[in-house]
């Protein structure tokens, strides 16, 4: 299992004897992405932070340096999160917030995470070499990123949402993912990804959680208004 909720990520942390310093950059890039991520939501229907802490939790598993979950929690932020600006552009001022938040080393993670191509099956082909440095980091991220988007078994919930690969070669899918965890993350969450396929594969999921409505990563959810005449299918 992997937290879903700031306090329970912390209490991982602690257990994985991570320093106080470590603990209270981890906790500035959750009380920011409170704040840019306020009313969004997963299309299957769960709290974007929650999937954000997620990422974060199955980092903090591996023994990750603080400033990778740190950017964890904020690997959206430029795509999807609202500084005000109303726009989803990357601009110098969003990096400017997101370095006085977290620090230069966690947002230049985020921003090279925001500018990496994730759409290509050799981005996480388990033959290639093992990758180094930043180019690691990254990948470790995207993988963590993945654990978090399979655990909610998003590809039946939301079938028109697009992964990173291609779902409908699932063996291959499976078989490049477990290999490219296994030597970048680690045998150990390898078999975790493997237990999660198996799963996931069994679970049947009722007509009703079948999200139609969108192939997006994330939904804005608008607060009732005294008047509002929302139907419980709006």
């Amino acid at each position: 299992m992997i937290a879903q909720t700031f306090l329970d990520l912390y209490r991982e942390l602690r257990l994985r004897h991570y320093k106080k310093q470590d603990l209270e950059l981890i906790f500035r890039a959750h009380e920011l992405a409170t704040r840019i991520f306020s009313g969004s939501y997963r299309p299957t229907y769960k709290p974007f932070i929650c999937h954000l802490v997620g990422t974060a939790s199955l980092l903090g598993k591996c023994g990750e340096r603080c400033e990778l979950i740190a950017a964890a929690i904020l690997h959206s932020a430029y795509p999807l999160g609202a500084f005000g600006d109303r726009t989803r552009d990357l601009t110098k001022q969003k990096r400017r917030v997101v370095s006085q938040w977290v620090g230069a080393e966690a947002e230049a993670l985020v921003y090279q995470y925001c500018i990496a191509d994730w759409s290509s099956f050799d981005r996480l082909d388990g033959e290639v070499g093992s990758p180094q440095g930043v180019e690691r980091d990254l990948l470790a991220l995207k993988l963590a990123d993945l654990f978090d988007d399979i655990s909610d078994n998003t590809m039946k919930i939301v079938p028109k949402k697009g992964m990173v690969m291609d779902p409908s070669h699932s063996a291959l899918f499976r078989a490049k993912v477990v290999a490219c965890v296994s030597h970048t993350l680690g045998p150990p969450i390898a078999e975790e990804f493997e237990s999660l396929f198996d799963q996931i594969e069994r679970e049947d999921i009722d007509d009703f959680l079948i999200n139609q409505r969108t192939s997006s990563f994330f939904e804005q959810r608008k607060p009732l208004t005294f008047f509002s005449r929302l139907s419980p299918t709006s």
